[in-house]
């Protein structure tokens, strides 16, 4: 426990939260997780969406006496807005997949949309060598190849000829890279 740094996940928050010293806040926190195995399933915790996010069924039905309609979705928990917003987020997320998967993009093709998007020439964006404008490439590279063409770290890491480790690390840093650029790849291309 407390051995893997998440960046989404305030460990350091949380065992604080179960006693003074770390060792002793640990213990508790394993002492409250074994308690809450044995508790077993809890009714006032099993299900979410509209009842839950409305406040009970009561609020419900007082909402269909109006003819008022809340979204809802028992897998995301959240008022009604927000749910609407993480759905369709989700609806763009598929359908951009859906067009990359149906025209055939390839490997060569997004080295040519990272050439493009970085104003390089394709060699260099897969040149090896540690030069900031060759890394910058290989990691909006490792991201887009990874989130929108689905490919795997072993795949570019084989294509790339550097472990799968690299690639994970690159595609980290590409992410950051094109979001702080606002770097977006082109499917009109």
């Amino acid at each position: 426990m407390g051995n893997t740094d998440r960046p989404w996940q305030n460990a350091d928050y949380v065992i604080r939260l179960f006693g003074e010293t770390r060792s002793k806040a640990i213990r508790c926190y394993r002492e409250f997780l074994t308690q809450g195995i044995a508790a077993g399933s809890r009714p006032d915790l099993i299900g979410g969406g509209l009842v839950r996010s409305a406040g009970g069924w009561s609020a419900v039905k007082m909402l269909r006496r109006e003819a008022m309609r809340m979204k809802a979705d028992e897998r995301i928990l959240g008022n009604g807005s927000f749910v609407e917003k993480v759905l369709k987020n989700a609806d763009e997320i598929m359908a951009r997949k859906c067009v990359i998967k149906s025209s055939n993009y390839d490997f060569n093709w997004l080295i040519d949309q990272v050439a493009k998007s970085l104003n390089m020439r394709i060699d260099d964006v897969i040149a090896p060598g540690r030069y900031k404008n060759a890394v910058k490439a290989r990691s909006i590279l490792c991201y887009w190849g990874i989130r929108e063409l689905g490919m795997s770290t072993v795949e570019l890491a084989k294509r790339l000829q550097v472990s799968q480790a690299t690639i994970s690390q690159s595609a980290m840093r590409g992410r950051q890279i094109a979001m702080e650029n606002g770097l977006r790849l082109d499917l009109t291309s």
